[in-house]
């Protein structure tokens, strides 16, 4: 495969640089007007390391049709890479050559056995033959391998009708030194489309269980974007294969919600209520359960003006005191399911960590799913551009807040301490490490462990016992919080008091 490339020269003034990557033979490249052209030399720029596995030089228009020996006597060829442009590594040698056209493939040349990975290529000058000239036409570089970079963005799909997408599913292959990411994005109508940059991203990984399809929905059309990295220009990651469940009968035929209040103290506890207003039709498959990526404690449920009735919703995987709360879940009794249009009403208490928090909720059939296969939500859109985005004012300079202990002081015969604090300022998840010490600074237990966690507020247990499992003895104890943050590094102590 012949590769791109543009040109520089050196050590004096090069005549007509370009016209050695031009495609045509017939326009030279050359020294000036002498034959003095020891040691001068051109490089090649590929653009991006890749595998070089051949060069040719042409004589230029001099050697063809005025003198049939104005062409290279002598040379050597280099290659360097992106990471290292000024480690060049000798690939071909010869110091006498008596052919117009050079071919390292054909003339033997070569060092050592190829490819060569590198993006410059430097072919130098070794000889000289007087009066003769060194004119050179064309320098071809071959190369084996791939891009360091590249994408492939599907033709969009079109359903027909709107549908409720489900599982995503991938196969790729990744070979060391080498990812792949991939994206989707729905419309309604082929025309409007989220910006891929706003999307999340999976890896090849992701794709063997699939993923619950990210983007908003009931949907008309679908599509998808391919990523593909490289370090090794002799390797590739390969996308074999994407497929996509949907279902063309809907959860609901639409529901879009909004979220009051919209700004709230940072970590502050705070009464939020999330309204959806659900268009349900005949054939939709109707409402028993609804969830939501953020954590909160569910206080009241109501639809179209009523208030269900406590034995007519439950909250799923409610925490016991003292435990993180999980993403809230809402599953509703058969006598409650949601099968009309309405408003639904769900207040809840709940605190944010971060600057800004899109509270985002999926509808689901639960009980209308056939047994062995999964359930099928289907996301709530906004009612209108941020109505279910949350911020945050007051957010403080540190990564760690409110840090502190629960009861203290604790008998572990009557239950566990929990080390309670607010992780902020942290987008993606980072490693949080919680010990115990003793007074002299020997480590006593590891609670966590480079536990990777986000932004938000974290609980974790002590039982009064060190890392052997035996009680410890009564006392003043040290903890410390540690995290990585994406701002630095944070640490936080206290003390605990152990009694019997």
């Amino acid at each position: 495969m012949a590769l791109g490339a543009g040109a520089v020269s050196g050590e004096k003034e090069l005549v007509g640089s370009s016209s050695v990557t031009d495609g045509n033979p017939e326009t030279e490249w050359r020294f000036g007007n002498t034959p003095d052209v020891l040691g001068k030399w051109i490089i090649l720029d590929l653009g991006t390391d890749r595998a070089v596995s051949r060069v040719r030089i042409l004589p230029g228009g001099g050697a063809i049709g005025r003198r049939a020996s104005f062409f290279v006597k002598g040379y050597q060829i280099h290659v360097a890479t992106s990471e290292e442009p000024n480690d060049w590594t000798l690939v071909a040698n010869c110091p006498v050559n008596g052919k117009r056209v050079i071919d390292t493939e054909e003339d033997g040349t070569w060092v050592l056995p190829g490819p060569f990975v590198g993006r410059y290529v430097r072919v130098t000058v070794t000889r000289e033959d007087p009066p003769n000239w060194a004119v050179v036409g064309e320098v071809e570089v071959y190369g084996d391998g791939y891009h360091a970079r590249g994408k492939y963005i599907s033709e969009p799909h079109r359903f027909g009708g709107m549908v409720n997408l489900g599982r995503a599913r991938w196969e790729a292959r990744e070979p060391p030194g080498t990812s792949l990411t991939l994206q989707f994005r729905t419309s309604p109508d082929g025309l409007s489309w989220p910006d891929w940059e706003e999307l999340p991203s999976y890896g090849a990984a992701d794709g063997r269980d699939g993923v619950m399809f990210p983007c908003e929905e009931p949907a008309g059309w679908v599509q998808y974007r391919a990523l593909f990295r490289t370090e090794d220009p002799l390797r590739t990651p390969v996308l074999r294969r994407v497929e996509v469940d949907y279902d063309r009968r809907l959860v609901v035929e639409d529901a879009e919600a909004s979220i009051s209040p919209r700004e709230v103290p940072v970590g502050a506890d705070t009464t939020f209520t999330y309204t959806i207003d659900i268009t349900c039709g005949p054939e939709d498959r109707g409402v028993d359960r609804i969830s939501f990526n953020v954590p909160g404690r569910v206080r009241r449920v109501a639809f179209r003006g009523v208030e269900v009735p406590e034995w007519g919703w439950r909250v799923e995987d409610e925490p016991g005191r003292g435990a993180e709360l999980p993403p809230m879940a809402i599953s509703f009794s058969p006598e409650w399911r949601l099968s009309v249009s309405g408003r639904l009403v769900v207040e809840f208490e709940g605190a944010f960590f971060r600057e800004e928090v899109k509270v985002r909720a999926w509808l689901a059939d639960v009980g209308g799913t056939p047994e062995g296969e999964y359930v099928n939500p289907q996301e709530v859109h906004p009612a209108s551009e941020g109505s279910c985005t949350v911020r945050t004012v007051g957010l403080p300079d540190a990564v760690l807040s409110r840090v502190e202990v629960r009861p203290d002081p604790f008998d572990p015969g009557r239950g566990d301490a929990v080390v309670s604090f607010d992780v902020l300022k942290v987008e993606e998840p980072r490693p949080v490490t919680v010990a115990v010490y003793d007074l002299s600074g020997r480590l006593v237990r590891t609670l966590w462990d480079g536990v990777r966690t986000t932004a938000g507020r974290r609980m974790v247990p002590w039982d009064g016992r060190d890392g052997n499992g035996r009680p410890v003895p009564p006392g003043v104890y040290i903890f410390k919080v540690e995290v990585s943050a994406d701002v630095g590094r944070a640490e936080a102590l206290g003390t605990i008091t152990v009694v019997y």
